[in-house]
């Protein structure tokens, strides 16, 4: 399944749009163009072609692996300026689903099902479901808990998981122009590498078999 959001369509320019979307602006990390991206193609034995990738990513239906992780906190970002992500005022999808997404390639592997707020106020509601903050967070945080397809891609998202090769997440929030860093609308969200992640404290918490 292929992401709605992460096609990118690279211009002469040097400027990253997205397909579909060509009024949506991309913030992107300090680091754009000089960064040099983990190689997982190669540790999980992935295809070269789209075609291959897309095959590969067709859902069968929900598999009883899930994750947790922390989403966002207000830690310094990596985009330009260092922006602190404000996690009340991120808007959550309605319906309260989200996709997630393989690694910034552009396809789907998962849905989120659940989100957690690590606000002040949400504390004894968090210690009653046993879901303790990772001491790493900074200021308040948003938690969420997805749910892998069952498709080959999302068996490699596994096996990244599991091996230590996605450690993080990157939300993918979307903002007016008049709105400021750090807030907006959750539209979904990339397993990632350790490299260069845009939120440092959006990590993975735990995993296991539903």
């Amino acid at each position: 399944m292929k992401s709605p959001y992460q096609q990118y369509v690279h211009h002469a320019d040097g400027l990253v749009t997205l397909e579909g979307h060509p009024d949506v602006k991309l913030d992107v990390i300090q680091d754009q163009g000089r960064a040099t991206a983990r190689a997982i193609e190669q540790e999980l034995g992935l295809p070269t072609y789209f075609e291959e990738w897309e095959a590969l990513a067709t859902p069968q239906g929900l598999s009883p692996r899930m994750v947790r992780f922390v989403l966002l906190d207000e830690s310094e970002t990596r985009l330009q300026g260092n922006p602190r992500l404000q996690p009340r005022r991120i808007t959550l999808p309605s319906n309260a689903t989200c996709p997630l997404e393989f690694g910034h390639r552009g396809f789907i592997v998962g849905a989120i099902s659940a989100f957690f707020m690590g606000f002040t106020e949400n504390t004894d509601d968090l210690r009653r479901m046993q879901i303790e903050l990772p001491d790493w967070v900074e200021g308040e945080c948003i938690l969420a808990q997805a749910q892998l397809f069952a498709s080959p891609l999302a068996d490699k998202a596994w096996e990244a998981l599991q091996g230590g090769i996605f450690t993080h997440v990157c939300p993918l929030i979307l903002r007016q122009n008049h709105e400021p860093l750090g807030t907006g609308q959750l539209v979904e969200v990339s397993l990632t590498t350790g490299d260069y992640p845009g939120c440092p404290g959006a990590k993975i918490m735990k995993m296991w078999n539903g």
